[in-house]
């Protein structure tokens, strides 16, 4: 659905300052109903690449297409819901009449566009402020109208920059409910987040952008792989040995539950097996590790080189 090609974007300097690599040859696809988390620090360019694949910004150079489209067509334009991270409205405008612009600007006819109007203020818990101005919204209220205004079209492709961003909990449960709904209906999804426990919850692959480079693309099972050939290995009491006696042969482990873990080395692993088996021990399971994402991340930043970048 999405495509980026060796994308680059510098800003040109001027008198006063020097031009800006924002991105370096970025290069990714996301699948046709797929949900994708785009994460990074501030300054990666994210925003910058999201604002290039919503036509709004060309590319310096590469190429961005969406569903083999240019994104600068006004057919492409209308398979695409977006959310902007800091939306703004006409704050004198009501609910009802704000949808209702927007389904006319998408080319709705009334009879949708009422239908629509219903079915998302109901499912985004705004129905009981459906007659009041936006000037009057809460910052996760126009949060949520900004979702049903992505969503009014039944776009085939979500772009949503920091839709969490001022929900509360239970604002971000129905975004994340919606999310899934979304993906269940064959719509494909790239959403931005600093909020990585939300993208741990609803997010097939994340795409990990820093400064202007993509450094990694993967499920967040293979992202929260630690680094390295390090592995867990858990052993287990038996009549002829106690977890005492085994903490005591490797304490550099720690307790789980009545068992005990090491972390090995791949290489060590086999002699520490071996060792293990000879005094009685119980081998329970080896396995590899995982790191939340935002552990990831940050290990990812660190490994980064010293590069310039502007979202």
């Amino acid at each position: 659905m999405v495509t980026f090609e060796d994308v680059k974007k510098t800003y040109p300097g001027g008198l006063e300052r020097r031009a800006v690599r924002a991105l370096n040859g970025i290069t990714f696809t996301v699948e046709p109903g797929e949900v994708v988390a785009y994460v990074g620090p501030n300054g990666a360019g994210k925003t910058t690449s999201i604002n290039i694949l919503l036509g709004l910004l060309r590319p310096s150079s590469g190429r961005v297409t969406v569903g083999g489209h240019l994104p600068t067509e006004a057919s492409t334009r209308a398979r695409i819901g977006y959310l902007p991270e800091r939306p703004y409205f006409y704050e004198q405008l009501s609910a009802v009449e704000f949808l209702r612009l927007c389904g006319k600007l998408s080319g709705l006819e009334a009879r949708r566009i009422a239908q629509r109007t219903d079915e998302l203020l109901d499912r985004l818990a705004l129905s009981e402020a459906r007659h009041r101005r936006l000037r009057h919204f809460s910052r996760g209220m126009l949060q949520r109208i900004g979702l049903a205004q992505a969503l009014l079209h039944d776009p085939d492709l979500l772009v949503l920059d920091e839709p969490m961003s001022g929900l509360d909990p239970i604002g971000r449960q129905l975004v994340r409910e919606m999310l899934g709904e979304a993906k269940t209906r064959g719509k494909t999804v790239l959403y931005s987040s600093h909020i990585l426990a939300d993208a741990e919850l609803v997010a097939d692959r994340a795409a990990v952008l820093v400064g202007g480079e993509l450094k990694a693309l993967a499920s967040l099972g293979e992202l929260r792989a630690v680094s390295g050939d390090r592995l867990e290995l858990v052993l287990g009491p038996t009549p002829r040995v106690t977890r005492e006696e085994i903490a005591q042969r490797w304490p550099e482990g720690r307790a789980v539950g009545n068992d005990w873990a090491l972390s090995v080395d791949e290489g060590s692993l086999q002699l520490i097996i071996t060792q293990a088996i000879s005094r009685g021990a119980r081998i329970v399971q080896v396995l590899r590790p995982q790191a939340p994402l935002e552990e990831t991340l940050i290990r990812l930043m660190r490994q980064s080189t010293e590069k310039g970048g502007n979202a």
